[in-house]
Parts: structure tokens; sequence; C-alpha cells
């Protein structure tokens, strides 16, 4: 009966993957990301990074090195990993990922990479060489993509159509379930070396000309971050527009939705209908 005038949030269960999952009804996942309920399940959401964390130690139980072996997950060593799973992360950015995890050492002048005792299943430390920590990292990277295999078809389905429009040099441009047209048309820009002449002795100085040609590496890298960022906001737009005659507080932070206690039910079933809009009400977004 009493009115709470601070906010309470909550969050999406990987809104990256959830995205993913609803655009290619693959369901194993959605279910591992709670966009669907099994019937009769508990009522106990799944927690995605657990469920990754679970599939990769088992391949790395089986690993035929001793050291690599010795390594036991958890959830925050992993969460990163999986969450720039959707983003096109590469295999050397999760053995980036792998490496901020562990301590730079050196023992008889050789870099190597000390796993903490708390991950490890002997509780001991274990010390890495930068061979063994790509070995770590591609094993994780191989085992988060062989077990979403959507994923990988749609990557390569949207590549393919990108390579297209970049050999005529026509940009990449799509339309959100909000209505807003976005362009991904980042360019190459060619670096010349001038120096002034009203200066003689000044230094010289480099100026980035823009071209007419469009930067391929940059788009194709760049174009799932910025498509699944357009969703998550299509999201946010589509529930402000559900809300709009109710006067209820909110604001948001990327996947993150808060509002006071006694609205939060309200809210959170809003979201739920704005990602059935995007996905599920006519066609898929797809």
């Amino acid at each position: 009966k009493i009115i709470i005038n601070n906010p309470i949030l909550f969050d999406a269960s990987c809104s990256g993957i959830q995205h993913l999952s609803a655009l290619t009804r693959e369901l194993d996942t959605a279910i591992q990301t709670n966009l669907v309920s099994l019937p009769n399940s508990e009522d106990i959401p799944n927690d995605f990074y657990n469920y990754a964390c679970n599939i990769v130690q088992k391949e790395i139980d089986i690993y035929d090195n001793l050291n690599i072996s010795k390594i036991k997950l958890n959830r925050k060593l992993i969460k990163k990993s999986v969450m720039t799973i959707p983003y096109n992360i590469t295999q050397y950015g999760v053995i980036q990922q792998m490496i901020d995890n562990f301590t730079e050492v050196y023992i008889l002048n050789k870099k190597v990479y000390q796993v903490s005792a708390d991950l490890t299943k002997d509780n001991n430390c274990i010390y890495l060489s930068k061979s063994e920590v790509r070995e770590l990292g591609i094993l994780v990277y191989n085992c988060l993509i062989d077990n979403i295999p959507s994923l990988r078809d749609l990557s390569k389905y949207l590549d393919d159509i990108i390579s297209i429009l970049l050999k005529l040099n026509l940009p990449v441009v799509w339309i959100t379930p909000a209505g807003l047209k976005i362009s991904l048309s980042t360019i190459e820009y060619e670096k010349t070396r001038t120096r002034s002449s009203l200066i003689p002795y000044g230094k010289p100085v480099t100026i980035s000309i823009p071209t007419k040609k469009l930067n391929v590496k940059k788009i194709k890298s760049s174009f799932m971050p910025n498509l699944i960022h357009s969703l998550d906001a299509s999201n946010i737009h589509l529930l402000c527009n559900n809300l709009k005659d109710s006067n209820i507080p909110l604001y948001t932070i990327h996947d993150c939705f808060a509002t006071t206690p006694n609205k939060m039910i309200l809210v959170e079933n809003k979201v739920k209908t704005s990602l059935i809009e995007i996905y599920f009400k006519d066609r898929n977004y797809l």
C-alpha cells in the first residue's frame, strides 16, 4: 500500500543472442535466453552464460593439453565472449578476452600467463604459454559458434549480401522495426602529408582526405553490432509508444528497463509485447 518512488530495474537475458534466436527461430537458444518458456517448466529463468560455460567446460575436460584441461571456467570468465558473439567477434578477439582474465608474468625471462587458483580444478595456479592461451581462445570460440549453428548461417547470409552491395560500392541500408532508416556508409580516407607555406619551419601535418570509396573492412565488421543495437533501440521505441498514454515513469539503458516497483509488472509485459511486434506479430523481421 506504500508508494515507493525509487526505481527498480530489470534487463534482458543476453539480448544480442535473444535477437538472433528470434531472427532465426532457433528454439534451443530461445529457451536458454528466456525468449521462450516450455510448458510446465519451473518459473526459474535460464542463464545463457552458465549454459555456454558448461558447454565449453565439457570440451576443456577432454582436451588433450594437460594445462588447459586443468582449467575450471566460471560465468565471469566466459561472459564477455558470449556477449560479443552476436557482434561478429573473431577468434583473435576471444583470445584477447582470455588474456585479459589472466596475469602476465615472466618465468626464466619467458612471458607466460598465470591462471589464478579459483580458475583451476585443483585450486593451484597454473601457467599457460602464449600458444596455449591461443588454443584456449580458439576452443572457446569454436564451442560458442558450433553450438549456435543458426548464428553461423545468418552471419554468412548477411555477409554475402553485404559483399554484393560493396562490390557495387553501395551503402548497406536497412529500416528498423520502428521505422528508422539506417545507412552504413563508412568511407575510406587517403592520408596526405603537407606543410604550410606560411610557416617555413613548421612541422608537416598529416591530413585525412575522404574518398568516394566505401571502407569494406569497417562496414563488414561493424554491421552486426549496429544491427543488434538498432533492434534494441526499436524495442525501446515501440515500448515508449505502447506506454505513451499510461503516464508510467520509465528510463532505459540499452536492454535495461527501470520504473517504480508498482508499475514494473506492466512495463515488463509491454517490453514483451514490443518484442512480439518486432518478430512474431505479422512476419519475421528478417
